[in-house]
């Protein structure tokens, strides 16, 4: 299992962080996903298929793209 933290500077408001987890939770392997709306920091945990190419693609379609890692 793979997992990491960053931030999305995009998100703005609870509705943004609901529509990052919707995305991110609706991926075949995605095992957890935490957003904290306040700091902008993004949490996830996934294994195969799921890839992290995978997941970055799906954010920038969302609108929402992800921005440096943390950890």
């Amino acid at each position: 299992m793979w997992s990491k933290t960053f931030k999305i500077p995009d998100i703005c408001c609870h509705n943004c962080a609901k529509v990052v987890s919707h995305t991110l939770n609706s991926l075949a392997g995605v095992q957890k996903v935490e957003v904290d709306a306040k700091t902008k920091v993004v949490t996830v945990q996934w294994s195969e298929p799921a890839t992290w190419q995978l997941i970055g693609t799906r954010l920038v379609e969302s609108g929402y793209p992800p921005g440096p890692d943390l950890h």
